[in-house]
C-alpha cells in the first residue's frame, strides 16, 4: 500500500493591534507622536494598514510627519466618512514621508499609514500645528510691493492651500527699465523669481544658503 504524507507548519506572527477603517479606536492628537508597526498581515489576514483618528480645527495649519528606520511608508489623510483626500509617497525605505493640511472644517480626520508593496515595519507618526500662510502663491495676490520700496514675510511650513509655502508679490514694471530685487533673512534659504502676468517664469536666483541673501536683476521688455 501507498501513503500519502502531508505536513502543515503553522508560524506565530504578531497580530495588528490597529484597524484600518473608520472604527479605529487608535487616536493621534495634535502636538503629539505615537509609535506603530505595520505588520504582514492585518486583523482580517490582508495587507496592513493603521488608521488613527485626530480632531482638526478649521483657520489651523498642521504637518504630518511619518519616520521609519525600515518601513517604506506611505501616509495618507482621510475625512470623517474614509474618503481619501490626500497621499503622500515621495521617499523608499527609511525615508521620511510629510503631509501638510489647512482644513476648511472642523471635525475629525483620519491619518492613514501602510507600507508599500510588501513592505513592513515600526513607525513613528507625529502631528504638529504650524502656522498658516497669509501671502497667495500664484497672479491673484493682492498683496503689492511698490518700486521703490520694501515689506517683510515669512516662508511658512505649509501655504494656504496645504502645499509648500510660496509668498508672491504683484510689482508694476516699465519696459526698458532695469531693476534689482533683494531677499535677506537670518534664517531662510531662500529663492527669489520673477514671473510675468500669466506666472511663467522670467527669472529665479537660489546663490546663498541658510540666512544669505539673494539678488537679481532683471530688465522687463514691456510694462
Amino acid at each position: 500500500m501507498i501513503f500519502n504524507r502531508e505536513s502543515l507548519r503553522v508560524i506565530a506572527l504578531g497580530p495588528d493591534a490597529v484597524r484600518h477603517d473608520v472604527g479605529t479606536t487608535a487616536t493621534l492628537t495634535a502636538g503629539a507622536q505615537v509609535s506603530g508597526s505595520i505588520d504582514s498581515f492585518d486583523l482580517a489576514g490582508g495587507p496592513d494598514a493603521d488608521w488613527y483618528r485626530i480632531s482638526l480645527t478649521a483657520g489651523l495649519g498642521y504637518l504630518f510627519n511619518l519616520t521609519s528606520a525600515s518601513l517604506d511608508g506611505m501616509l495618507g489623510l482621510r475625512t470623517a466618512a474614509g474618503t481619501e483626500l490626500y497621499t503622500v509617497d515621495r521617499n523608499g525605505a527609511g525615508g521620511p514621508e510629510a503631509l501638510a493640511f489647512n482644513p476648511t472644517s472642523t471635525g475629525t480626520y483620519y491619518l492613514a499609514v501602510q507600507g508599500f508593496g510588501a513592505s513592513t515595519g515600526s513607525f513613528v507618526l507625529s502631528a504638529a500645528v504650524v502656522p498658516v500662510d497669509t501671502i497667495a502663491a500664484g497672479a491673484n495676490n493682492t498683496l503689492p510691493l511698490a518700486m521703490p520700496g520694501a515689506l517683510g514675510g515669512r516662508i511658512d511650513p505649509i501655504d494656504l492651500s496645504g502645499a509648500a509655502d510660496e509668498d508672491w508679490y504683484p510689482v508694476s514694471l516699465l519696459a526698458g527699465t532695469r531693476y534689482q530685487f533683494s531677499l535677506a533673512s537670518a534664517a531662510l534659504d531662500g529663492m527669489l523669481a520673477v514671473y510675468d502676468p500669466s506666472g511663467l517664469r522670467l527669472g529665479l536666483v537660489d546663490n546663498s544658503g541658510i540666512g544669505g541673501p539673494e539678488t537679481l536683476a532683471f530688465e522687463p521688455s514691456s510694462s
